[in-house]
């Protein structure tokens, strides 16, 4: 299957997480195919096509999770929260279709 030449290629950003407690911290429990936040400053769009090499703590391999920026956490938000993204796992989508 070819994509279109014009279509933008997913951005590819790596996530490394050293602690469980931080993989619990970072999982999003409410997007029904999972999802993750990734702290990055880089600017992102809702909607987005993303690629994201993840490391878990204890395990040198890297996994590519394929997903889509549900939502943006800005710089300087309030409450002292990280900017980055949400991102919403698209690996599950087809079998729901």
């Amino acid at each position: 299957m070819s994509t279109p030449s014009n279509a933008p290629r997913p951005s590819v950003m790596q996530l490394a997480i050293k602690e469980k407690g931080a993989l619990h911290a970072a999982y999003i429990p409410f997007f029904e195919e999972g999802g993750i936040f990734v702290p990055t400053t880089r600017e992102y769009r809702l909607g987005d096509d993303v690629y994201v090499l993840l490391t878990l703590p204890d395990d040198p391999q890297r996994y590519p999770v394929a997903g889509r920026v549900a939502w943006v956490t800005p710089a300087r938000a309030g409450g002292n929260r990280t900017q980055g993204v949400g991102i919403r796992s698209e690996e599950h989508t087809s079998e729901h279709q």
